[in-house]
């Protein structure tokens, strides 16, 4: 490993602007000198390649999935996952740990309140199965109507305008309109959970602002949080046919209802990963769109493409980067080392651009025979399980998006600056000059 992409690798995981804008650079630096990078600052080990991402993503026995979105900056607040951690510190540090890490984090793991992202099994599949049934494709093609009229009155709202701040005006309400439907959210308590909130599923820097804007953003998530409890409670009492509902009816393989701390955290995920991936993936898309005159006029012309330049979307510019794994056991995958106790992280952005894979991987190639390969929804049990209404909501949007205007292109005001995340990428603003059809 070069010292230069050993101080990138550090900055992507400290979130620095200078990594997180473009990261695309480093990835492909990796891949084709050094695959995975025991960066310095955190010792996180950082991975690549596809075959090594794909094949620590379907181990889920050997890596955990205990800290998948957090990584090695956002803590928690329990003795159990702080003592998981100080292991895991040392083993990237090189130094002797105390103890068996697997059964720290399984004891860390039995003080989380979220059992679907930071899962493992037995335990996982007993909670992913109360909601899957929600996600399925039959269901979530019934959302279709929905999710269009949606969309259809939200560019109504801005295409006579001209010009639009995509993001805040459609790429945020669209998913956040549909996932609020599936939580039957009242219309006084939708302004929390339709507003774009860059920080909703963040981690890094972005947690250890003290600014007005941060302190807002962490009050509107609090008032999320409540919500979600007292609904709850009140669903226990006079069930609907809404997410949560669901949840609180639901049976845990003991016979035993789940926790309420529990059907709240899991409402408040599929609240965040509903909104988030969405969101990042609809500005991406149309960020795309608006910079490639013909390739707007080839998804006009033949609508019918617009699934596969969504796929390619995802692959190219995954919303999220990168997930996280802890190895329980010494373990070895393509000839790399990892030692108990070993942090890793699953680079998808890079994973997906990979040539051993993907042909051509840094262009769109509507017609790639292998467009559903990408790794942007993970793999595994952990794929995400509201795939299929990601995908029907982009559809939709961008079918809406062009049906509905002559020509979208880029302001000459936008910096193009991504959240501070090493996560998920996403524009903090995306604005855009619009004709309209």
């Amino acid at each position: 490993m070069t010292a230069d992409i050993g101080h990138r690798c550090a900055a992507w995981i400290n979130a620095e602007r200078s990594v997180i804008d473009d990261p695309y650079p480093l990835w492909h630096d990796m891949r084709t000198m050094c695959p995975v990078v025991h960066e310095p600052g955190h010792g996180v080990w950082l991975v690549s390649r596809y075959a090594d991402c794909q094949a620590i993503a379907r181990d889920a026995a050997t890596w955990s999935s205990v800290l998948a979105a957090k990584g090695p900056i956002r803590g928690e607040d329990n003795q159990r996952a702080d003592a998981m951690r100080e292991h895991i510190r040392a083993v990237g540090a090189g130094e002797a740990p105390t103890g068996n890490v697997s059964l720290l984090i399984d004891a860390a793991l039995g003080e989380q309140v979220d059992r679907l992202q930071h899962n493992d099994p037995p335990s996982y599949a007993t909670h992913r199965s109360l909601v899957s049934r929600w996600f399925t494709p039959t269901r979530v093609a019934a959302l279709e109507p929905r999710i269009r009229d949606v969309a259809g009155s939200l560019i109504d709202a801005f295409a006579t305008v001209g010009a639009v701040e995509f993001l805040t005006a459609f790429a945020g309400p669209l998913p956040g309109t549909i996932i609020a439907d599936l939580l039957d959210v009242p219309r006084a308590s939708r302004p929390d959970f339709i507003e774009w909130d860059s920080a909703i599923a963040g981690n890094t820097p972005m947690f250890e602002a003290t600014d007005d804007e941060a302190v807002a953003r962490l009050a509107r998530t609090a008032r999320i949080q409540l919500w979600l409890g007292e609904a709850v409670v009140r669903r226990r009492g006079t069930p609907g046919s809404d997410l949560i509902s669901e949840l609180v009816n639901a049976r845990l393989a003991n016979g035993e209802p789940l926790p309420d701390d529990h059907a709240r955290q899991m409402a408040h995920t599929f609240h965040v990963g509903g909104q988030e991936t969405v969101s990042k993936l609809l500005t991406s898309s149309v960020r795309l769109v608006a910079t490639d005159h013909d390739l707007q006029s080839t998804l006009r012309a033949e609508p019918q493409l617009i699934p596969a330049f969504i796929e390619e979307a995802l692959r190219i510019q995954s919303p999220t980067q990168g997930l996280f794994r802890v190895a329980r056991v010494d373990t070895e995958v393509n000839g790399n080392h990892y030692p108990a106790g070993a942090m890793v992280q699953l680079l998808f952005g890079s994973a997906n651009r990979d040539t051993a894979v993907f042909d051509n991987p840094d262009a769109i190639d509507l017609e790639r025979p292998n467009l559903r390969s990408h790794l942007a929804f993970g793999h595994g049990i952990h794929l995400c399980p509201g795939n299929h209404l990601a995908r029907l909501e982009a559809k939709v949007a961008l079918e809406e998006l062009l049906g509905r205007t002559q020509s979208i292109t880029l302001s000459d005001s936008n910096t193009f600056e991504y959240m501070t995340s090493h996560v998920m990428r996403g524009l903090v603003k995306l604005e855009l000059d619009i004709e309209k059809g």
